[in-house]
């Protein structure tokens, strides 16, 4: 392949974490738009991971041009074991997300589930594709573990108090060993 070509599908590789940051968020606010949304981000993220995989396997690794001034900025740089890693996330986010659906349906946050997941699911993709210690803290590592430290840190106190199925015990569904 021709180095215009090569450039032009690693810079393809920079699409999936942004439609995955960008979807969720534009539109409406209602669950069922944001799901939609996230879902097909998802699925171009998944499809971007075939396209990158299909890339590395007929031209070998791959590096983005720097995208940043003064030698400072954002580089990509795919091969076998971040194209392994970015289908592995793309497939899971796709799985996540579909899942969530049914699970979270009828809950009030949802949209702010599916956009936080989004958001973690576009980290952890550019994290695993950086090529460069700068854009790995920078653009990868910092938002990922900002975006999970703010799932695992949600006080308890926030969320309302969790109450005990009355109602089965009354009928004498629940039984003790």
């Amino acid at each position: 392949m021709d180095g215009v070509t090569t450039t032009s599908l690693v810079l393809l590789a920079y699409l999936a974490p942004l439609a995955l940051v960008l979807l969720p968020y534009s539109g409406g606010r209602s669950p069922v738009a944001v799901f939609q949304r996230s879902r097909w981000a998802a699925f171009g993220a998944l499809g971007l991971a075939l396209l990158a995989g299909l890339a590395v396997l007929t031209s070998g690794p791959l590096r983005s041009p720097l995208l940043g001034l003064g030698g400072v900025g954002l580089v990509l740089r795919l091969d076998a074991l971040s194209v392994i890693l970015v289908g592995l996330v793309a497939f899971l986010g796709v799985l996540l997300v579909q899942f969530s659906r049914n699970y979270l349906d009828g809950d009030p946050r949802q949209a702010i589930f599916l956009r936080r997941l989004a958001l973690t699911l576009a980290s952890v993709l550019f994290f695993v594709t950086a090529g460069t210690w700068g854009s790995w803290c920078w653009v990868g590592w910092g938002p990922a573990w900002r975006c999970i430290n703010c799932w695992c840190s949600t006080p308890e106190r926030a969320r309302p108090p969790w109450r005990p199925a009355k109602s089965s015990w009354r009928r004498g569904w629940a039984t003790w060993p």
